[in-house]
């Protein structure tokens, strides 16, 4: 049988294109490499501790996208409230606001050199915003406040230099004052009002909910195990999939991509520089779960004797997460895949984030009881100075090659995306859906 829609991947966008797909009757084939549905959102059980593949946050001004998946399944408000340990102190969240508080708590040198650049720093509402990420952040806040507070950390989250990084993750309105405040990168660095968690089962319980509305569409077959090894066009449309080297399937419509854009790159035969940035979490089960996180959701470790760059208790995103006396803790170690952290082998990697986790004071080396290692080789798209001319580029040689391929979610279409951005594919209007081909989908 000829299919109508084809969807590359089973995480939350590829899942959410799914029950808005079945919607018009036609077949729709969902494959999944993986054995598991939901990419990035999964969630863990170990021991009884529920542990997701990061801190994941529900987060929406999108009043509809709220209620549709308040009707999934139960969600608790909650209040992100991130930190940094770094000198053996506790730093409040810097966008938009680097606190004086922040400055306080820094070495006296390093204070002084800060306060005298502050001084003379003059208002500049006419910076750069296409420059680099360095360029952006010392043109309002000076070079001390940047190197403190924002290139330590994005150096190693990303890996490269932060005269390397691309403007785009770059606050544009930053300000020093009295009260911290949180925004992102993926809520346009400003403020959420409305965060929410699920009170049950961790963010995977999301996944799990879609992967039962979809099972229930008898016009959506879902095949896990299933990669796609090559594309096979002709006169500018993809034809066929191979999956897995050996399976031909013929496709009479478009190709919803999920997956990395630079491996759908690869399959065309397209050269491309887009790299990803790989992620490992180690989950720690503990004996209790009184982790005294300090009133933060989850702490960043800027400092390069940490192999981990942000930490974060299970626990407190719902106490549903822990189980009885046991809580859980998550270190999260950014590297790029196949590199010497990649390869480093689980013992070592475990044994190097304990010994920085009791060393700082977070958990006690006596309730240790159980810990996993769990690798995703393509998190982030790595934003620099020249993916955005690199992406236009390979965007136009795939739609020449095969423009009913369409580009989803924020691994397929190499964007830094929330997971709104994923689930708000549910009802996307399919008729704007062809329209934007053949460029991809914000």
């Amino acid at each position: 049988m000829v299919l109508n829609n084809l969807i590359i991947g089973g995480g939350l966008a590829g899942l959410s294109l799914g029950l808005n797909l079945s919607r018009n009757m036609e077949r729709v084939l969902l494959l999944e490499s993986e054995t598991h549905l939901g990419g990035l959102a999964q969630s863990y059980t170990l021991n009884g501790v529920t542990f997701d593949f990061g801190p994941h946050i529900f987060r929406s001004r999108n009043e509809e996208l709220i209620e549709w998946a308040s009707s999934l399944i139960k969600l608790n408000r909650y209040e992100s409230v991130p930190g940094s340990y770094k000198y053996g102190e506790i730093f409040d969240h810097v966008i938009p606001v680097i606190t004086w508080e922040n400055i306080r708590k820094l070495p006296k040198k390093i204070q002084k050199k800060v306060v005298n650049e502050v001084s003379n720093l003059r208002k500049n509402d006419n910076f750069n915003t296409f420059a680099n990420f360095y360029d952006v952040i010392t043109a309002q806040v000076g070079e001390n406040i940047c190197e403190e507070f924002f290139s330590k950390y994005s150096e190693k989250w990303w890996g490269i230099d932060s005269k390397l990084l691309s403007a785009d993750l770059a606050p544009k309105n930053l300000r020093i004052g009295d009260d911290s405040s949180y925004s992102h990168v993926t809520t346009a660095f400003t403020e959420i009002k409305k965060e929410f968690y699920p009170s049950r089962g961790g963010y995977g319980s999301i996944v799990s909910r879609l992967v039962e509305k979809l099972n229930s569409c008898h016009n959506v077959e879902v095949r896990k195990e299933s990669r796609i090894t090559e594309f096979i066009h002709e006169n500018g449309i993809a034809s066929h999939v191979i999956i897995n080297d050996e399976d031909e399937i013929p496709v009479n419509g478009n190709i919803f991509s999920t997956a990395p854009l630079t491996n759908v790159a690869r399959m065309l035969k397209i050269s491309t520089r887009l790299r990803y940035r790989s992620d490992i979490c180690v989950f720690i089960v503990l004996k209790n779960d009184r982790i005294d996180m300090k009133g933060k959701s989850w702490l960043y470790f800027p400092e390069k004797d940490a192999l981990f760059s942000r930490i974060c208790s299970t626990g407190n995103f719902s106490k549903s997460n822990v189980h009885h006396d046991y809580g859980g803790m998550m270190a999260e170690i950014a590297c790029f895949e196949n590199d010497n952290i990649w390869n480093m082998n689980e013992e070592k990697l475990v044994s190097r984030v304990l010994d920085s986790l009791i060393s700082s004071g977070v958990i006690n080396e006596n309730n240790v009881n159980e810990t996993r290692v769990i690798r995703q080789a393509y998190s982030y798209p790595l934003l620099d100075v020249n993916s955005y001319s690199e992406k236009k580029t390979v965007l136009k040689k795939i739609n020449e090659k095969a423009s009913n391929i369409i580009l989803v979610g924020r691994t397929g279409s190499f964007k830094y995306l929330n997971s709104d951005a994923a689930l708000s594919l549910h009802n996307i209007d399919l008729n704007e859906l062809m329209k934007i081909r053949p460029q991809e989908l914000n």
